[in-house]
């Protein structure tokens, strides 16, 4: 098996899982001990941008990188864990010079061929359709302007053997190529692009990767009724580890483990 890290990880037992316990206040995390072979892991980065049009989180985030993610990376270089950018598609091609470019050339990012069904003006909310749209106010043009120049977090910048990747599918071919089994998770937003991108957790797990998110090297999107409390990031973190089955560890638990 090779070199190989100790991590102990936790994860919720879900509902349908044969338990002692009848009550779901009952439910409560259980505790495993892994051993993760360095070949077979990688460190996931998921959207780990430098700007947000939600300034509040685009510096808890940065905060992250600085504090949490940076050293969970220069733990994994330290002991040859790879090391994958997943930062989305449109992002992806400023990195064609960068590390090991796994993802398509800038000539070959063409837009998905859309569904017929439902029609583009009722997706787009256009037309006759206009009267269903939401409305976008002033965050819908910053989000679009942060998306033009935006990069990696300086702090956790793509290093020379670091992987680079713009899709799922991308991710999944590298993960072949590498034969990695074990994914680390870490990245922005806990509830959103964590969870459900096409390289998100969701999807790795459901192909049958094991995959591991470190709770502490993320972050959600909160709103009024979460922020004092930081409940939209709890309750992303919990639903990954019931729902989805993800196991969770600290930065703290994952550096330690690298040292043996």
């Amino acid at each position: 098996m090779g070199r190989g890290i100790t991590l102990k990880v936790r994860y919720l037992p879900a509902a349908a899982e044969v338990c002692d316990v009848d009550q779901e206040k009952l439910i409560r995390h259980k505790y495993l001990t892994w051993q993760l072979p360095v070949a077979e892991t990688a460190l996931v980065a998921v959207d780990a941008w430098n700007s947000h049009y939600l300034l509040s989180h685009q510096k808890r985030a940065a905060e992250i990188c600085r504090g949490k993610i940076k050293p969970v990376m220069d733990a994994c270089r330290k002991v040859g864990i790879a090391v994958i950018h997943t930062p989305s598609p449109e992002d992806a091609k400023r990195y064609l010079d960068t590390g090991n470019f796994f993802g398509v050339r800038a000539e070959n990012f063409k837009p998905v061929e859309t569904l017929s069904w439902p029609p583009e003006n009722f997706r787009k909310r256009l037309g006759e359709y206009s009267k269903f749209a939401k409305p976008e106010g002033s965050a819908a043009a910053r989000w679009k302007e942060t998306q033009l120049g935006r990069k990696i977090d300086a702090a956790i910048e793509p290093q020379a053997n670091d992987y680079i990747v713009a899709t799922g599918a991308e991710l999944r071919l590298l993960c072949g190529w590498t034969r990695i089994l074990h994914l680390i998770y870490v990245g922005f937003a806990a509830n959103w692009c964590v969870l459900f991108r096409d390289y998100g957790l969701r999807e790795r797990a459901l192909e049958g990767y094991n995959v591991i998110l470190l709770r502490d090297c993320t972050a959600a999107v909160e709103n009024a009724y979460t922020i004092k409390r930081k409940d939209m990031t709890k309750f992303a973190i919990l639903e990954a580890e019931e729902v989805f089955r993800i196991a969770t560890a600290t930065s703290a638990d994952f550096i330690r483990a690298s040292k043996g």
